[in-house]
């Protein structure tokens, strides 16, 4: 049984990139990392892609400390990032500020269905705020 827990985050357009800076710095990426990259709108709008993304979302697999650490980010709690904030240009400030941006929601494997869970979890903060995938026709 995993102990890894879905971690799915979602932020509005207008906090994308200080969201995703923040993100970067949390998991020691690259500063142009894009862990916000999931198109979305509201439900009452064609998902075609015809209509903007309103919002930005993402889903990991992170271990119960970085998933807590996650989940209260939006709440105040700066989490420690694997790359200190000032190598992104950022201060405890900003952190909070990216933080703030975004909601975060965890989910925690009952065994088994590691595959199906981040969608599921994903899904269900859609619901409840409203939001629909852009699905691009190719």
């Amino acid at each position: 049984m995993s102990t890894n827990q879905s971690v799915v985050y979602l932020c509005a357009d207008a906090d994308k990139a200080k969201a995703n800076l923040g993100m970067a710095a949390f998991y020691g990426n690259a500063s142009d990392a894009q862990n916000l990259s999931v198109g979305l709108v509201p439900l009452d709008v064609a998902n075609d892609g015809s209509v903007p993304a309103t919002h930005w979302g993402g889903a990991s697999w992170q271990p119960p400390a970085q998933a807590t650490a996650l989940k209260d980010w939006p709440g105040g709690v700066n989490p420690t990032p694997a790359s200190d904030w000032s190598n992104y240009g950022m201060d405890e400030d900003d952190a909070l500020a990216a933080g703030a941006a975004m909601t975060v929601q965890v989910m925690t494997s009952a065994g088994g269905d590691e595959d199906t869970l981040p969608m599921s979890n994903f899904a269900a903060l859609l619901a409840a705020k409203g939001l629909q995938e852009i699905v691009y026709q190719l």
